[in-house]
C-alpha cells in the first residue's frame, strides 16, 4: 500500500480542529485518514468511523487506537456533534459522500475535497445541498483542497473561513 506524505494531505486539520472546538458529543468520520482519524481519536470524544476499504481500515487502526473509537460499515442512526465526510476525490466518493450527507444528523458537517469539483460533472449531485442548512462556509488553505462546512446549530463564520453566498 502506497501512502503519500504530501503537504496537501492533512490540509483539513485546521477546519477539523475548529469544528471540534465548536461542538460537543460524538463525532462521525466517513473515510478513515492518516491525519483525521488520529486527531479525532485524540479528542477523547466518542468517534464512529465509517470505512468500507478493510485493507485501509486495518492500516489506519494500527496508528489510531482509542477506547471510544468504533468502526462501522453501515450508515449510523444517531445524532453527532460533528460529522466529517472525506474519502477521496474520485466521482464514486463524491456520490457516496452526498448520500451520507443526506442521511447524517450533526450540529456541524464538514465535507473535504469538494471544491475541486465545483465545476465538474461529479459536483452535480451536490447542487442544492446547501439549502438544508442555515450557515455555511469554506476553509480554503492556499494551494490545497478546500473543506466545506455547514450547520443549523453553529454559525460557520470567522477565523480563516471564506464565506460562501
Amino acid at each position: 500500500m502506497q501512502i503519500s506524505n504530501s503537504p496537501a494531505y492533512g490540509s483539513h486539520l485546521p477546519a477539523l480542529e475548529w469544528a471540534v472546538e465548536q461542538t460537543e458529543g460524538p463525532i462521525f468520520e466517513m473515510g478513515a485518514g492518516l491525519w483525521s482519524t488520529p486527531f479525532l481519536v485524540g479528542t477523547g470524544r466518542p468517534l464512529v468511523t465509517y470505512e468500507l476499504n478493510q485493507e485501509w481500515a486495518r492500516h489506519v487502526k494500527d496508528i489510531a487506537r482509542g477506547s471510544l473509537h468504533t468502526w462501522i460499515t453501515e450508515a449510523p442512526g444517531q445524532h453527532f456533534g460533528l460529522a466529517f465526510l472525506d474519502g477521496g476525490t474520485d466521482e464514486s466518493w463524491l456520490v457516496d459522500r452526498r448520500e451520507m450527507f443526506d442521511m447524517i444528523s450533526a450540529d456541524i458537517i464538514l465535507v473535504h475535497d469538494l471544491a475541486s469539483h465545483l465545476f465538474c460533472e461529479p459536483w452535480r449531485p451536490w447542487h442544492g445541498a446547501d439549502r438544508r442548512f442555515g450557515t455555511q462556509g469554506w476553509y480554503v488553505p492556499e494551494g490545497n483542497p478546500a473543506t466545506w462546512a455547514t450547520s443549523n446549530h453553529v454559525p460557520v463564520t470567522g477565523w480563516e473561513w471564506q464565506q460562501h453566498s
